[in-house]
């Protein structure tokens, strides 16, 4: 999230490194491969991080972070119809923000942009208001989807409250 938050990806490296010697101690620890499968997906080993999600899940099938890697992965390589199971599953076991924003991907990849931008604002309203720059991403996000359906206003609209809520991001 910090090398998110700052574009300071040694953060990446450093967490890589506290995992590694995390499940070197506890191969199974549960938190620390749900933490890795996210890590993966940041370095694009979608591949990896299947894997990885998918051990977490058989330790706990009940997590929607872990769902939406799963979502996540299978989306990166190709495998759509899996990947809208995956989400369904996230969405059911907690309709939050970043469910919802995977549905809007989902729905924009499968050309429903209208769809895509339902989905999307219902992920600006579920942002945790505590999470700025959560809450600048929907935005953005949403606007990316304004402008693809040409409303470029309101797509200029959400980038600007982006940029108040986590300025110069």
């Amino acid at each position: 999230q910090k090398a998110r938050e700052t574009a300071d990806f040694s953060f990446n490296a450093s967490a890589n490194d506290a995992l590694d010697h995390s499940l070197s101690i506890e191969p199974d620890n549960y938190d620390a491969l749900k933490l890795r499968a996210k890590l993966q997906l940041t370095y694009h080993r979608f591949a990896e991080a299947l894997e990885t999600a998918r051990r977490a899940q058989t330790i706990r099938d009940d997590d929607h972070d872990v769902w939406g890697q799963i979502t996540d992965a299978l989306v990166e390589l190709g495998d759509y119809p899996a990947a809208i199971k995956a989400a369904q599953k996230m969405v059911d076991l907690r309709p939050d923000s970043s469910s919802y924003a995977r549905i809007s991907y989902l729905r924009a990849l499968h050309g429903d942009t209208y769809g895509a931008i339902q989905a999307m604002n219902a992920a600006v309203k579920a942002a945790d208001p505590n999470d700025r720059e959560g809450m600048a991403w929907c935005r953005v996000q949403l606007g990316n989807e304004l402008m693809n359906a040409g409303k470029l206003a309101a797509a200029e609209s959400q980038f600007d409250d982006a940029l108040r809520i986590f300025p110069d991001h």
